[in-house]
C-alpha cells in the first residue's frame, strides 16, 4: 500500500523502499515500477543522479520504515502519469529539514511544482511536530525554482556561493 497525498491536480505518492531499490539500476523504470505511465515526450536529463538518489533512500527506508514521509522520493502523479518528484532529504536536524523536487521540462510552467510543494510542507507540519522549519536550497540562476518557493511561503535566507537558501517556519 502507498501512502498518498491528494491536491486539486495531483496525487503524491510515496514510493517503497523495494520500488525505490528496484528503480536505482534503472531509474526510467520507476514509472513502470509503480505501475503508472511516463509522459511520451520523455526528458532523459530527468534521470541524470536519480539512481544514486534512489539508493540512498531505500537504505534510509530500510533502516527507519516508519519514517516514510521524510526519507521516500514523493511521487507527482497527473492523470496517471509521473511527472515529476519531491521529497526531504532525510531526518529533521535541530527542527530543521530540507526539501527538494525535480519535475518534467514539459509540466514546468504549469504550478504542478508549488502545488506539490505546498501539499508536501503542510502535510509534514501538521504530521511530524519535530519539524519547527523546512529549507531549500536553489541555485542562483534557477529563477523558476525560487519562484516556486517564494509561492509556497519560503522566505529567501541568504546567498552562498552558487546557491540561494530559502526557509518555510511552521506558523
Amino acid at each position: 500500500m502507498h501512502h498518498t497525498i491528494t491536491t486539486q491536480r495531483l496525487t503524491l505518492i510515496a514510493a517503497t523502499a523495494e520500488e525505490l531499490r528496484a528503480a536505482a539500476r534503472k531509474p526510467k523504470k520507476l514509472p513502470q515500477i509503480m505501475g503508472k505511465c511516463t509522459p511520451l515526450n520523455d526528458d532523459l536529463r530527468y534521470y541524470r543522479n536519480k539512481g544514486g538518489i534512489y539508493d540512498a533512500k531505500a537504505d534510509l527506508l530500510d533502516i527507519y520504515p516508519e519514517e516514510w514521509l521524510l526519507c521516500t522520493a514523493w511521487q507527482l502523479c497527473l492523470d496517471g502519469m509521473l511527472i515529476g518528484e519531491c521529497g526531504f532529504k532525510g531526518l529533521p536536524i535541530e527542527g530543521m529539514a530540507e526539501i527538494g523536487y525535480a519535475l518534467r521540462v514539459t509540466y514546468q510552467g504549469h504550478g504542478y511544482m508549488s502545488e506539490a510543494v505546498k501539499a508536501l510542507c503542510r502535510y509534514a507540519f501538521v504530521n511530524d511536530p519535530r519539524i519547527d522549519v523546512i529549507m531549500a536550497q536553489t541555485k542562483r540562476r534557477n529563477i523558476n525554482s525560487q519562484n516556486v518557493l517564494q509561492g509556497c511561503g519560503f522566505v529567501r535566507e541568504d546567498r552562498r556561493d552558487w546557491y540561494t537558501h530559502w526557509r518555510l517556519k511552521r506558523t
